[in-house]
């Protein structure tokens, strides 16, 4: 009976391997979703990759400034990740994703040293910080590569943290703690704010002479001083972004702003949830940090408290300075999903806070209270377990959503010959016809794949090409609502590799006009090879009356046409 009770209790291994589940789930997430194209700022970013080829680069351009933050460090990596994958946009996710990892793995390191934890206590506790980090609520950080500098902060953090906490000589912590305060100074705008959280000064135990260690504590306040002062040398506000500090004038939207910044982590669609949400996690912090600080008197103890307050602290610190600097985008700006890159170190640190306050034993603390300060921290972390468990469930869906902003912006690029004028260009870069001819320079340059449709061999494919049911067919096609419902299939073989549709309307003169696009999902093909399509042009993208749409299965490799089986018909009403 005894060997059969012992062999029901789950292994360390089983509750580690929930513990990291969530980072699993999330690497399945990113391989479905993430697009090989460069978004939004990367299309920036890539002219310090071209001067790289051109040899043309100089430290100017390594250490310039873009919006707010000077990208030095994550230039030089990613300037060796392009030149090994010709600028897969992919590759650079795949860094984000494992400097994730890395930072998993120092908070673990860190909740190790939690005395009185027990094991399953502390995986239970990391279950949930992974939940939080691995969030897909953070999707428009995930899919795209360059975000990989918002982490380096943390990473920096937690290794300083990790370093402060040990008993490393103080010349080691010190230069530790530069290094990492200039690596992430110089890979983000919100680095420079470890500086104060990484200070060696806060950790307890060190047992350097006096002058030994103040000698020390001035080499790294000057250091950070320097540092600062270099990244603040030549410096321009972005002229796009809101006066830093102008959200003074209105103090009751800059406290709403902050504090649904700081909720915006463990809650999910619903703007005063979060704010509430976020008032009460800073309560939280506030009242356990103070009375842990307050009652721990042993130097490991106190090292414990340091690292987690110091944790969310730099939630806190990057809550003030985004809700000073973009409040003058919108209060919904708060909720925006890459600032939750940020915030969830709040509720990380209050994690790490609840573990210390149940595990610790104090020697002249009655029986009494060390019963009642368990089941409090125990129950508060449970809630927040919930809520990141259920944040992380309900917000896989943004990721899909992600790729289909970046699929919608691909076709657009595609096909930009042929419709120059498609609003979906906007998808991948607000100035669209700038985005074009980054495309031309980068595709000149060897960096990006990706093929655009060629007008001229389009208008050779059209006039010859005739319907063929072995490309597939349009079966519905009419008028609903404000749009034209297209349904259909395109046939996929080995001799037959279509990755788009394109639609066409034959005008009076009997000339083709593109009106549409979309990418076919070859995982969505039958056991024939058909794969399915549903498209919806927009009608007031057509002129009214008789319209004859004619489908065609394009491959974008090799600019080839085939037009499917079925033209339809329809009537275009008038605009109203």
């Amino acid at each position: 009976m005894a060997t059969s009770s012992k062999k029901s209790v789950p292994s360390p291994l089983a509750f580690g391997l929930v513990a990291w589940t969530p980072a699993l789930v999330l690497l399945v997430q990113l391989v479905q979703n993430w697009v090989d194209i460069p978004f939004m700022d990367e299309w920036d970013v890539g002219n310090v990759f071209l001067k790289f080829k051109q040899g043309t680069l100089s430290f100017a351009d390594l250490i310039g400034q873009h919006n707010e933050s000077r990208f030095f460090f994550p230039h030089l990596i990613l300037m060796l990740l392009v030149r090994w994958t010709r600028w897969d946009a992919r590759v650079p996710i795949l860094l984000l994703f494992a400097t994730v990892c890395v930072i998993s793995w120092l908070l673990w390191k860190l909740l190790r040293r939690i005395p009185n934890l027990s094991l399953p206590a502390k995986l239970a506790a990391m279950f949930a910080v992974n939940l939080l980090l691995f969030s897909p609520s953070q999707h428009e950080s995930w899919l795209m590569g360059l975000n990989f500098s918002l982490v380096v902060p943390s990473a920096m953090l937690a290794c300083a943290l990790l370093i402060n906490a040990s008993a490393q000589p103080i010349e080691g912590k010190v230069i530790i703690g530069i290094c990492c305060g200039i690596f992430s100074t110089f890979s983000n705008a919100n680095g420079m704010e470890i500086w104060p959280l990484a200070f060696g000064g806060f950790a307890a135990g060190e047992t350097a002479s006096p002058q030994r260690k103040w000698t020390w504590y001035g080499v790294y306040v000057a250091a950070a001083a320097a540092a600062i002062w270099f990244y603040f040398r030549d410096y321009h506000p972005p002229a796009h972004h809101p006066a830093f500090g102008s959200a003074l004038a209105t103090p009751f939207d800059l406290a709403r702003f902050f504090f649904r910044w700081l909720g915006s982590s463990i809650s999910v669609g619903n703007n005063e949830i979060a704010a509430y949400l976020g008032a009460a996690l800073l309560t939280a912090f506030v009242v356990t940090a103070a009375y842990v600080w307050w009652k721990a008197r042993d130097p490991s103890m106190r090292n414990v408290c340091y690292v987690w307050t110091a944790i969310g602290a730099y939630a806190l610190i990057a809550g003030v300075s985004t809700s000073m600097g973009r409040l003058g985008l919108g209060l919904q700006t708060a909720y925006s999903s890459r600032y939750i890159t940020f915030s969830v170190y709040l509720p990380i640190g209050l994690i790490g806070l609840f573990c210390a306050l149940a595990a610790w034993r104090q020697t002249r603390e009655t029986a009494e209270d060390c019963a009642l300060r368990a089941p409090v921290a125990a129950c508060a972390f449970g809630i927040i377990l919930v809520l990141a468990l259920g944040t992380f469930v309900t917000t896989m869906k943004g990721m899909a959503y992600e790729r289909t902003i970046r699929v919608l912006g691909t076709t657009a690029l595609v096909f930009s010959d042929l419709m120059p004028n498609n609003p979906d260009l906007k998808r991948l870069h607000p100035n669209s016809e700038w985005a074009k001819n980054q495309y031309r320079r980068f595709h000149d340059a060897g960096f990006i794949r990706l093929r655009k449709v060629s007008a001229a061999i389009a208008a050779t494919h059209f006039p010859r090409s005739g319907a063929d049911a072995t490309n597939g067919s349009l079966d519905v096609c009419h008028v609903e609502n404000a749009t034209v419902k297209m349904v259909g299939s395109v046939v996929r073989s080995k001799s037959k590799t279509p990755d788009y549709i394109l639609v066409t309307r034959r005008s009076d003169t009997n000339a083709l006009t593109p009106v549409a696009a979309l990418a076919l999902d070859p995982a969505k093909a039958n056991h024939e090879g058909c794969v399915p399509f549903e498209l919806f042009p927009v009608v007031a993208n057509l002129s009214p009356g008789p319209c004859e749409l004619t489908v065609w299965a394009v491959d974008s490799r090799h600019n080839s046409f085939g037009q499917l089986a079925h033209s339809r018909d329809v009537i275009i009403p008038v605009k109203p």
